[in-house]
């Protein structure tokens, strides 16, 4: 099973290449254009209209009781074969065993995606102490980065791993930039003690942030190819087969990594012990000359809140006119 965008030209149709095979008869490959009603941003955009295969296009009674009944029902979807049938060789687990192991697989590169997400809201929050409303918008800056750039390399014919590596080092940056601009402006700019202030500072720039993902994005909906998505059997169980794919389980494994990395820097780097210590006591860790002002990327912005020179140059010219 393959699938992808039918042409460049058209946004709003996507093709499904299958394999079809009966009993005792040769494969013969098979095709599917399914056209959706729009594709940006607009509520009906995932809206099936028509459905042209390789024999012809279905009728609009056959499209709407493929949806009625098949699409829009998920006992239908349910009720289908496992992608992985035949496990003979795998272990058998007990069923509420296999649920249970089926469902952490499933979401272990959410919980590695969340857990990130998690520990960089508390770190930004140990050091400024106030809460940043636009988190999730920077966060999806991120990842819009990563679909824009993966999409735009996939059209220059570029393979789909080189350019989901360059996408991530690109988003990497992109979300870097746009979370110090954010913080200059939502929190540096703001005084430490109009906390209110700050706090309506992050809901103004969470809702320019969606407008800008919103209009930097466009009509064209990017489309990523899945990669290293096929199913793998580990296990069967009366009824179903345990699989994970390995796109999973390389996010969660990259997921882990970054973390302990995290961990690792945060403990061992100057930075991450200067960052640590300004979260736990910002006063005592000024007196260990720590420059918080720097930690938030505003040194600049706070210089009006040094003490004052004193005049030395006074005294000198009384006692030369002296």
């Amino acid at each position: 099973l393959r699938t992808g965008r039918a042409s460049p030209a058209m946004l709003d149709t996507v093709r499904v290449d299958y394999t079809s095979t009966r009993a005792g008869g040769p494969a013969a490959p098979r095709f599917a254009l399914c056209r959706f009603a729009s594709p940006d941003l607009s509520p009906n955009r995932a809206d099936l209209l028509a459905i042209t295969t390789d024999r012809g296009p279905l009728s609009g009674a056959a499209v709407y009781l493929l949806k009625r009944y098949y699409l829009d029902t998920p006992d239908a979807v349910a009720a289908e074969p496992g992608p992985a049938e035949g496990g003979a060789g795998l272990p058998f687990l007990a069923p509420r065993l296999a649920y249970l192991a089926q469902q952490a697989l499933a979401g272990l590169p959410l919980l590695a995606t969340y857990g990130l997400l998690a520990a960089a809201y508390a770190l930004v929050f140990g050091l400024v102490g106030r809460i940043n409303l636009a988190f999730g918008e920077i966060a999806a800056v991120g990842g819009a980065s990563v679909a824009l750039a993966a999409y735009a390399g996939g059209l220059a014919g570029l393979p789909v791993l080189l350019s989901l590596a360059g996408a991530t080092l690109l988003a990497a940056g992109a979300a870097a930039l746009h979370a110090a601009l954010a913080g200059a402006a939502a929190f540096v700019a703001v005084p430490p003690r109009r906390t209110q202030a700050s706090l309506i500072a992050t809901v103004g720039l969470s809702l320019a942030l969606a407008e800008y993902l919103r209009l930097a994005r466009g009509r064209i909906a990017p489309w990523i190819p899945p990669v290293l998505n096929d199913p793998v059997p580990l296990a069967r169980t009366d009824g179903f087969t345990v699989t994970a794919t390995p796109s999973g389980l390389l996010t969660a494994a990259a997921g882990c990594a970054a973390a302990l990395a995290l961990v690792s820097f945060m403990r061992r780097s100057r930075f991450g012990r200067s960052w640590r210590a300004w979260a736990d006591d910002h006063r005592a860790a000024a007196l260990f000359g720590i420059d918080g002002h720097r930690l938030t990327l505003g040194r600049s912005c706070r210089r009006s809140e040094r003490p004052p020179r004193s005049a030395p140059a006074a005294g000198r010219t009384g006692s030369r006119g002296g």
